[in-house]
């Protein structure tokens, strides 16, 4: 069993000349299905169709990575994907990456997120690498919400204030100023 990354949905080479499309969204999703590839072969499954229907027909439950569409009948190209069930760092990484193959795919992108909860003494740190992920990630809109998020945007925040180059603010005096004491750029040789 093998991976064959997409961008934006991944395929999974099963067995010799059995490829498998999985239709959620997620590259991250084909070291899992090859894993459970790898484990009925190990038990002496049949690789053949019967695998790969299993495989295409996967549908994460609700809150892992779901498509969700929007309002269709409103916003008939706009999908949510729902990844809030127990949020952690690396699900919301994987969920960022496949919002950000969205956006190198040329679509709009808007990330919505919620405080992560239970990660302990670092959870602070967690939100804030999420904040600068998806500044990094360049999407259109990012909206967050919690208590965790709003310390981690202002951590963010004083950060990059802190890092900003202080340009060297030189007073003229009132000759120097004006206008009559600047000097046109001469050819030399």
């Amino acid at each position: 069993a093998g991976v064959v990354g997409r961008r934006r949905r991944a395929s999974v080479v099963v067995s010799g000349p059995l490829r498998v499309a999985l239709t959620e969204p997620g590259a991250h999703l084909a070291p899992c299905a090859a894993a459970a590839a790898a484990a009925a072969l190990s038990l002496g499954a049949d690789l053949g169709p019967a695998l790969a229907d299993a495989m295409r027909s996967y549908a994460a439950p609700a809150g892992r990575m779901r498509p969700v569409p929007a309002a269709p009948e409103r916003y008939p190209r706009v999908t949510c994907i729902d990844d809030a069930y127990n949020a952690n760092p690396a699900s919301v990484a994987n969920a960022l990456a496949t919002l950000r193959a969205e956006r190198d795919a040329g679509r709009r992108t808007a990330a919505m997120l919620g405080d992560m909860l239970e990660l302990g003494a670092a959870s602070r740190e967690y939100h804030r690498e999420v904040v600068r992920a998806c500044l990094d990630h360049g999407f259109d809109v990012v909206g967050f919400a919690g208590e965790a998020f709003k310390a981690a945007v202002e951590d963010v925040r004083r950060r990059q204030r802190q890092r900003r180059p202080k340009t060297p603010s030189r007073k003229l005096s009132p000759q120097q100023n004006r206008p009559q004491n600047l000097q046109p750029l001469r050819k030399t040789g």
